[in-house]
C-alpha cells in the first residue's frame, strides 16, 4: 500500500488533471476497495447477504463516489461527493471493527485496513479544504 498521508498539490489544485484516475484519492481508494473484496473472499458463507455485501458496497461506494463527483465538473458537486466518500469510509471502517469483533477477520489486517481508511478521509477532507 502507497503513502497516504500526503496529497499531492497538482491533485489538489486540478492542474493538469483530466481524468479521476490520476487522482491520488481515487488510486487509493480503489487500492482499498481491493483489499476488501480480497479480504471479505474468505467471510462464512452465510455472511455473504449481511457483513460480506456490506463491506463490499461501503469499499466499492469511496472511490465510485470520487469518480463520478470529478466526473459532474462542478466543484461543489465533486466536494458533495467527496464526503460521500468520506461517509463510507466511517461505515467502511465500523464493518471492519465487527468484522473482527466476530472472528472473521485478524485484528492486525483489520488495523491496517482501518488505518487506510482514516489515512484516505483525511486526504479527502484536505482535498475539500483545498477545493474551497
Amino acid at each position: 500500500m502507497h503513502d497516504t498521508s500526503s496529497v499531492n498539490a497538482s491533485a489538489i489544485e486540478g492542474a493538469s488533471i483530466h481524468d479521476f484516475r490520476s487522482l491520488r484519492l481515487w488510486q487509493v481508494a480503489m487500492e482499498l476497495a481491493s483489499s476488501v473484496l480480497l479480504e471479505t473472499k474468505s467471510f462464512p458463507p452465510q455472511q455473504t447477504m449481511l457483513l460480506t455485501s456490506q463491506m463490499q458496497r461501503s469499499a466499492l461506494s469511496v472511490p465510485s463516489n470520487i469518480a463520478e463527483g470529478f466526473s459532474l465538473g462542478s466543484k461543489a458537486q465533486f466536494c458533495k461527493y467527496l464526503r460521500i466518500a468520506k461517509g463510507s469510509l466511517s461505515e467502511l471502517e465500523t464493518q471492519l471493527i465487527m468484522s473482527t469483533m466476530v472472528g472473521f477477520m485478524e485484528e492486525s489486517r483489520s488495523t491496517e485496513l482501518q488505518l487506510t481508511c482514516r489515512r484516505l478521509r483525511t486526504m479527502i477532507s484536505k482535498f475539500i479544504a483545498a477545493k474551497r
